[in-house]
């Protein structure tokens, strides 16, 4: 039943990253469309100012730049997710794993032993004298 659960996750997580994808790429079309549409009117109209030109396309350029950086930040996101959630699932299908995390749990101390030795003795004691 977690098996389940956990592909149902992984299958909402791919259709997440599926729909923002087709959205990004609408978005990156429609935006290169209007940039080519403003570039033809601004090229045809010679009353057109140079300087609101040279403007119009650092706006162009500086959206085109965020656009990027946040397909990349989303892909990061995703993939960071996708290892989250999806890493441990496998991990705990691997036999292989199980075997790293017994050679990888820290082992108790001589002086930890003792102390919990001493802990149990005297409760024995306690139990012992509170009988009488």
């Amino acid at each position: 039943m977690e098996m389940a659960q956990g592909r149902v996750m992984e299958q909402m997580v791919d259709f997440q990253k599926s729909t923002f994808d087709s959205t990004y790429d609408s978005m990156t079309t429609l935006q290169e469309q209007g940039r080519k549409m403003v570039d033809m009117t601004m090229d045809q109209n010679p009353w057109f100012p140079d300087n609101g030109k040279k403007i119009i396309n650092q706006w162009s350029d500086v959206a085109q730049k965020n656009r990027d950086e946040l397909k990349s930040l989303m892909d990061n996101n995703f993939s960071r997710m996708r290892d989250c959630f999806f890493h441990e699932e496998t991990a705990k299908a691997s036999p292989a794993a199980d075997a790293s995390k017994e050679t990888a749990a820290p082992k108790k101390t001589g002086a930890k032993q003792a102390d919990t030795t001493k802990t149990d003795k005297a409760s024995k004691t306690d139990a012992g004298t509170k009988k009488k």
